[in-house]
């Protein structure tokens, strides 16, 4: 993966720092709402992709959950990747006083 990185895109390597390759989405998923729970401070998140489906509901519902509970949440969303959710599908999210924005096409995070 390094050589990889290194002659594709000339990424820069650096020291002391830990990553965690995932082949399979539900492990993926699960360490990245774990992630959110355990956020003291802030979650600042990009996602292309939100569907009205157990995993976006799962996700909205901790990130508002960390929002209410004193958490700087910011949440960027591709207009696209969002467009067939309810215009209402971010309220209970922005309500609790995360910040969110779309790029792309309209979004109704926006």
């Amino acid at each position: 993966m390094v050589l990889m990185l290194v002659e594709d895109d000339g990424s820069i390597l650096t020291t002391n720092n830990q990553i965690k390759v995932y082949t399979d989405g539900n492990e993926k998923f699960a360490d990245l709402i774990a992630a959110i729970k355990a956020a003291r401070d802030h979650v600042h998140l990009e996602y292309y992709i939100w569907r009205n489906d157990a995993l976006s509901h799962e996700m909205r519902e901790v990130l508002t959950q960390r929002a209410r509970a004193g958490v700087e949440v910011k949440l960027l969303c591709d207009g696209l990747g969002c467009a067939h959710l309810s215009r209402h599908f971010f309220d209970e999210l922005k309500n609790a006083g995360a910040k969110s924005r779309s790029f792309s096409l309209r979004c109704y995070a926006s």
